[in-house]
Formats: C-alpha cells, sequence, structure tokens
C-alpha cells in the first residue's frame, strides 16, 4: 500500500505533465491557419488592389499582421454637432428680455389696524408687503385689493396679477 501512494503521486504527475505538454502542441497547430480579413476605404467601398498588398504583406510576414490603409480625410472638428447653428433672422430681431416667472406664492393675509398685510414666500424667505414694497430690486407691489395682488416686474414695466382670497 505504501508503494501505491509513493509512486501513484509520481504517475499522476507524471501524466499530467504529458496531458499539459500534448495540449500546448495542438494549440501550436491551430495558430498556423490564416485569416485573410477584408478590408475598406473611409466610403465603404472595397478595394481589391488594396486587400491584395495587404494580404501579401501579412503573407510575407507569417505572423498575421495587416497594414492599415493611409487616411486620406481631411481632420474635422468632433463638436461641430454639438455648435448651435447659426440664430435665423427672426430670432436674432427676438431678442428682446423675457419676463420671468412669478417666483412669489401667497402664505396669508392680516388685517392691522386698517392695513391689509399680505405673506409672500419665494420657496427660501417669507415676506410680509404692504403696497408700495419692493422686492429683490425688481418686483414692486402695486396694490392689495382682495381677492387679487398686483406685482410689477420693474425692469419691463409689467404687471402681473396673483389670486390672495376674498
Amino acid at each position: 500500500m505504501h508503494f501505491i501512494k509513493q509512486y501513484g503521486v509520481w504517475l499522476a504527475l507524471g501524466l499530467t505533465l504529458i496531458a499539459s505538454a500534448w495540449v500546448g502542441q495542438q494549440e501550436n497547430d491551430a495558430s498556423d491557419i490564416v485569416v485573410e480579413a477584408r478590408q475598406e476605404n473611409n466610403a465603404g467601398k472595397a478595394k481589391p488592389e488594396s486587400m491584395r498588398s495587404a494580404a501579401s504583406t501579412g503573407s510575407a510576414l507569417g505572423d498575421g499582421v495587416y497594414k492599415r490603409l493611409a487616411i486620406n480625410d481631411t481632420p474635422q472638428n468632433l463638436f461641430t454637432v454639438l455648435a448651435s447653428p447659426e440664430p435665423l433672422p427672426d430670432e436674432v430681431t427676438n431678442t428682446r428680455p423675457q419676463m420671468p416667472a412669478n417666483p412669489f406664492t401667497y402664505a396669508g393675509k392680516l388685517l392691522e389696524d386698517g392695513k391689509l398685510i399680505v405673506f409672500l414666500t419665494d420657496g427660501v424667505r417669507n415676506h410680509l408687503v404692504q403696497v408700495g414694497d419692493v422686492l429683490d430690486d425688481v418686483w414692486q407691489i402695486q396694490s392689495i385689493q382682495p381677492p387679487e395682488l398686483t406685482l410689477k416686474y420693474i425692469p419691463l414695466k409689467t404687471e402681473i396679477k396673483m389670486q390672495i382670497g376674498a
């Protein structure tokens, strides 16, 4: 039994060595196969003479290396698609500033000593406003007549109305 254990391991190692050498030999035989690649120019049409020259170069070298065809195209900016096209004449004439959307939301109102105070919020800050107040240096409170509050956008002198309830 000791004899089988001692020589069995050596026998297994020898068979493994023979098997790996046999597989390696078969892989070397498979690398001798030559595959001819079809090459196309930039327009998508095959050039038979360039294919023959590339194939003969690869065969002469014996290692399957092909030469790349010369690039005849002139370099172009890759980002021209992202560039905006020239504006149309209609777009050029319509470059007057646009009034932004109303940034304020009605939050409530209070009647104190006969004066109406309105609470507005812009999502970040809360404002207590009366007639004549200016917010953010561009919005002025023109009038507070329930159910509406009138805001004036000062740069364009445009008025908008907000519903504030009765």
